[in-house]
């Protein structure tokens, strides 16, 4: 199982987001238009999980769920460790 330790990615935590849709790595806000990825945080969030590594995981109390990133940062942690959930993406308010 491929995983790569999260805080190499070197997220930025000093930023207060205003909304409840935020990148991961930077805290900047994400608008629901706005091309997105997203990473799995495993063992309570410190490692990110490779996306083909997702069949052989077994989740456990340590699984922090698909967190979202903007392109500029999944480029900055490595496409080939995110992917595209668009189901994932909160609606658009109307």
């Amino acid at each position: 199982m491929k995983t790569q330790p999260a805080f190499d990615c070197d997220p930025d935590f000093r930023r207060n987001p205003k909304k409840s849709f935020f990148c991961w790595r930077c805290q900047k806000d994400l608008k629901p238009e706005q091309s997105v990825r997203w990473i799995h945080l495993i063992n309570g969030g410190t490692d990110i999980l490779h996306p083909e590594s997702e069949s052989e995981y077994v989740p456990d109390n340590g699984d922090m769920a698909m967190f979202p990133v903007g392109m500029d940062c999944a480029k900055k942690i490595g496409l080939e460790w995110t992917s595209e959930h668009p189901e994932l993406i909160p609606p658009v308010a109307s």
